[in-house]
C-alpha cells in the first residue's frame, strides 16, 4: 500500500523526532492534498474537512500563484499553529515541500487520464466558449484566442493547453508551477515522488479509497458532500480519433495512473472486506449531499433576491435600500419571508401616504378655486396695468374711509396673499397717504407707476 512511509517503525518514529525537535512535542503532522482538477477533488476535501475541521484552502496556483506563495509562507512561520492540520487546492506537490515539513502526509488522487482530460474540457465548455478563451488565454496571454478561433478539445490539444496535456504528472514530478516544461525525467520524478504520499487513491473507486484514507490517516471519514458531478458521455462515445490524440498527449499520466492504480488494488485486497463500510460511508455521502444542495439552492435563492434588490434600488433610490440591506442578512428561508412581509408593509404605507397627499391636494386646489372667485375674473385683474390697479384701490379706501362705501371684510385669497406680498412697503404708504389726505381735507395722493415698479 502507498503511504505508510513515517509510521509503524521505530526507525521512522526516531526520524520523525528528530524532524519535530524544534517544535512542540505535541506536534501532529499536516495533512497536505494535492487536488488535481476533476479527479473528485471537492468531494475528497470534503470528506477531509468534516475529519479535520475543515481542510485550509491554499489558493489555485494558476489562477494566483503569489496567494499560494504567500499563504504557505504564513503556514511555515507559524507550524506549531498549524499542528494536525490539514490544507488543499490545486496546489503541485513541489511548492508544498517547499515550506512544509518532510513529515508533512500527502494525499492524491489519480483518475483515468482520458476521461479526466475530456471532464475537464466538458466541466468548461458548459458554461460557454468565453470560458474556454478566458483559460486558455491565461496560460499564455500573449497567444490571444479570439472569438473566431476554434476552441475544440482537438484545438486545446494541438495549442499543448497544460490541463489537456499530461496534467497530472505536471502536478506530481516536483516543479512548483504547472506551466513549466516537463524535463525527460519527469515521469521517474513523479513515480518517486508518488512514493513519498502516505497515500494516493483512484476516483473510479472514490468510496473504497476514502475508507482507506480514514484508516490511513486514523481518522473517521464520515460523509461527504458529492460535489461537481456533470453529465457527459463517457469515453467509448468520442470518436477513436479524438481518443488516440488524448492518449497522445497524455502517456505520461497514463503510466503513472497505470502504477497508482495497480498499488490501490493491491492495497485494497490486503484491506480484507471493506463493503460494510462502504456501505455505511455511501448512506452517509447521501445524507450530507442532500442537506449541503438544500442550502445550495437556498443560497442562490438568497442570492437572486439580492440582485433583484440591486436592481430597483438602481431605478428607484429608497426604502428599496433598506430592502436590499434585509436581504444580506437574510440566510434562512423564514428570515426571507419575514423580510418580503416587511418590504409589503412599507409599500403598502408608502401607498397611503402617496394617497392622502393626492386628496389633501384636491382639496386645497378647490378650496382655491373658490376663494378667488371665477377664473375670467382672475385672469382679468392679472392682466390689468399695476399703476391702474393701485389707483383704483387707492380711490376704494379713501371713499371706504369717507363713509361712501360701507367696509368689506378682507379677502385672504391666494391671490391676495400674492399681491400683498409683492407690495409690501408700497401698499403700506398708499394707505398713509390716503389717511394723512382724509385728514387735511384734500384728495387721496396716487401713487404713480414709477413709484410702484
Amino acid at each position: 500500500m502507498i503511504g505508510h512511509r513515517l509510521e509503524g517503525s521505530a526507525g521512522a518514529s526516531a526520524t520523525v523526532a528528530i524532524l519535530n525537535a524544534g517544535r512542540s512535542t505535541s506536534w501532529q503532522p499536516l495533512v497536505a492534498f494535492v487536488h488535481i482538477p476533476r479527479t473528485g477533488g471537492g468531494s475528497v476535501t470534503s470528506a477531509i474537512s468534516n475529519a479535520y475541521a475543515r481542510a485550509k484552502s491554499v489558493g489555485n496556483v494558476q489562477r494566483n500563484a503569489d496567494r499560494c506563495h504567500s499563504t504557505l509562507q504564513r503556514i511555515a512561520d507559524e507550524l506549531d499553529a498549524w499542528s494536525g492540520r490539514a490544507l488543499a487546492d490545486h496546489i503541485p506537490y513541489g511548492l508544498y515541500a517547499r515550506y512544509l515539513p518532510p513529515d508533512t502526509r500527502y494525499v492524491t488522487f489519480l483518475r483515468n487520464p482520458v476521461e479526466r482530460v475530456l471532464s475537464h474540457y466538458h466541466f468548461h465548455a458548459r458554461k460557454r466558449p468565453e470560458k474556454l478563451r478566458t483559460i486558455w488565454g491565461r496560460e499564455d496571454p500573449a497567444a490571444t484566442v479570439g472569438e473566431a478561433d476554434d476552441v475544440s478539445l482537438e484545438a486545446g490539444l494541438a495549442r499543448g493547453i497544460s490541463i489537456y496535456n499530461n496534467f497530472a504528472t505536471r502536478f506530481l514530478w516536483g516543479a512548483e508551477s504547472l506551466e513549466d516544461e516537463l524535463s525527460p525525467d519527469a515521469l521517474e520524478r513523479a513515480k518517486a515522488n508518488l512514493d513519498r504520499f502516505s497515500f494516493v487513491g483512484v476516483t473510479e473507486r472514490l468510496d473504497e479509497s476514502l475508507v482507506l484514507l480514514g484508516r490511513v490517516l486514523g481518522v473517521p471519514l464520515a460523509g461527504y458532500h458529492l460535489r461537481h458531478v456533470t453529465e457527459r458521455p463517457k469515453a467509448d462515445a468520442f470518436p477513436d480519433t479524438l481518443i488516440r490524440q488524448i492518449e497522445q498527449h497524455n502517456a505520461l499520466d497514463i503510466e503513472l495512473y497505470r502504477i497508482a492504480r495497480e498499488r490501490f488494488d493491491a492495497a485494497a485486497d490486503a484491506a480484507g472486506d471493506l463493503a460494510a463500510e462502504v456501505e455505511q460511508l455511501t448512506q452517509q455521502r447521501a445524507e450530507v449531499t442532500d442537506q449541503a444542495e438544500a442550502k445550495r439552492v437556498q443560497r442562490k435563492a438568497v442570492r437572486a433576491d439580492l440582485r433583484q434588490a440591486e436592481k430597483r434600488k438602481r431605478r428607484r433610490p429608497g426604502p428599496v435600500a433598506e430592502d436590499a440591506e434585509a436581504i444580506s442578512e437574510t440566510q434562512t428561508e423564514d428570515q426571507s419571508d419575514r423580510r418580503s412581509a416587511k418590504v409589503a408593509k412599507r409599500r403598502d404605507a408608502r401607498r397611503t401616504r402617496q394617497a392622502s397627499w393626492r386628496e389633501k391636494t384636491e382639496e386645497q386646489a378647490t378650496a382655491g378655486a373658490s376663494d378667488q372667485g371665477s377664473t375670467a375674473e382672475v385672469d382679468r385683474r392679472r392682466a390689468e396695468p399695476r399703476a391702474e390697479r393701485e389707483a383704483r384701490r387707492a380711490t376704494r379706501r379713501a371713499r371706504r374711509a369717507s363713509g361712501e362705501e360701507p367696509e368689506k371684510p378682507r379677502e385672504r385669497s391666494a391671490g391676495a396673499s400674492r399681491n400683498r406680498r409683492k407690495k409690501g412697503h408700497e401698499q403700506q404708504t398708499a394707505e398713509s397717504d390716503a389717511a394723512r389726505s382724509e385728514s387735511d381735507g384734500g384728495e387721496p395722493t396716487l401713487p404713480s407707476a414709477d413709484a410702484s415698479a
